[in-house]
């Protein structure tokens, strides 16, 4: 596992800061270099496999599910270590680019002005984010 260290623009090249399991269930966490993504692989035999993420709103996570897609590939975003391919799972994901994270580009004159300071993820929270999907999504398979 790797620390988020936020850029002040998008990396032509995520970095892959988490690909491990929990509960049978693979995660993948992406640095984009402005913010942080989280990934979810389901197995065909999961009730959810081909769901929209518009369709899976009894799904908890921060910001809501944001992607859904039968891939997540060295193609589309490019890992320095080369540990993850996923082709021909289902793929739950979403961002920490909403109101009040942390985005790259805000300076702090911009965060004093708003009198907010936005949030920076950290790994370690964000693993506890997808350990939390991973739950939830063990409660549909009962």
């Amino acid at each position: 596992m790797r620390a988020m260290k936020y850029g002040e623009s998008r990396y032509q090249d995520p970095i892959c800061l988490a690909d491990e399991w929990y509960e049978d269930y693979r995660y993948i966490i992406l640095n984009l270099g402005t913010h942080p993504t989280a990934y979810v692989v389901l197995e065909e035999n999961n009730k959810l496999f081909g769901k929209g993420y518009d369709e899976l709103g009894c799904i908890s996570v921060h910001g809501g599910l944001t992607y859904s897609e039968n891939f997540l590939t060295k193609e589309q975003y490019i890992n320095h270590d080369n540990l993850y391919y996923v082709r021909d799972k289902w793929v739950l994901g979403w961002d920490y680019a909403h109101a009040y994270d942390y985005t790259g580009y805000y300076s702090h004159v911009e965060q004093v002005a708003l009198s907010r300071e936005f949030r920076k993820w950290k790994t370690s929270e964000i693993v506890e984010e997808c350990k939390n999907v991973i739950r939830q999504l063990k409660e549909f398979e009962k």
